[in-house]
């Protein structure tokens, strides 16, 4: 999201100014992998505070959060890192997308046990989180139930914000988000 709104904005610039090529270069550098990867796996659109509440609310109702293990799969602006964080997990997340790791960066400095990542989270051995969120479109979701689930750890936890593993019933299953447990 971040990418399409500066890509808009060199635009309207390319239309009053005249950018040195090698600026242009390194714009086009930066911004390829993120809006390849946007359209591929998800584009980064935030996920509404209320709904986080509700799934860490969940969270701490059925499961044991405080010193657990959290990643975000494309954390976006890290709103869920910081809600996991509040909850006294250790939280990691993975983004793809360089200028909204960095604002996720920037966001997180003041936190403890937080900590992203950038880089591609199909990449990352998940075997060491106790607690794995993902917010994907239908297609990832279900290659991520391929790929990842059979590789997870028994008792391992999977909290998909928005589309469900088809094949695998949710262990619960809330208001258009679905927990797994292994």
């Amino acid at each position: 999201m971040l990418e399409v709104v500066a890509l808009i904005f060199l635009f309207i610039l390319i239309q009053f100014y005249t950018l040195p090529p090698i600026f242009m270069l390194f714009l086009v550098i930066l911004f390829l992998p993120s809006l390849y990867q946007g359209f591929l796996n998800a584009p980064f659109v935030p996920f509404p505070n209320s709904n986080l509440d509700k799934i860490f609310n969940t969270l701490n109702q059925n499961f044991k959060l405080k010193n657990k293990t959290f990643v975000d799969l494309g954390c976006g602006d890290a709103r869920a890192l910081i809600k996991a964080n509040k909850f006294g997990m250790i939280s990691s997340g993975f983004e793809i997308s360089y200028l909204t790791y960095l604002f996720a960066k920037y966001k997180t400095l003041k936190f403890e046990n937080l900590k992203v990542n950038y880089g591609n989270f199909w990449n990352v051995e998940l075997s060491e989180y106790d607690f794995i969120y993902i917010f994907m479109q239908k297609k990832p979701m279900q290659e991520f139930y391929e790929k990842k689930w059979p590789k997870l750890k028994k008792g391992q936890v999977v909290i998909s914000a928005a589309f469900r593993m088809h094949g695998l019933k949710p262990t619960i299953q809330e208001n258009g988000y679905y927990i797994y447990v292994k």
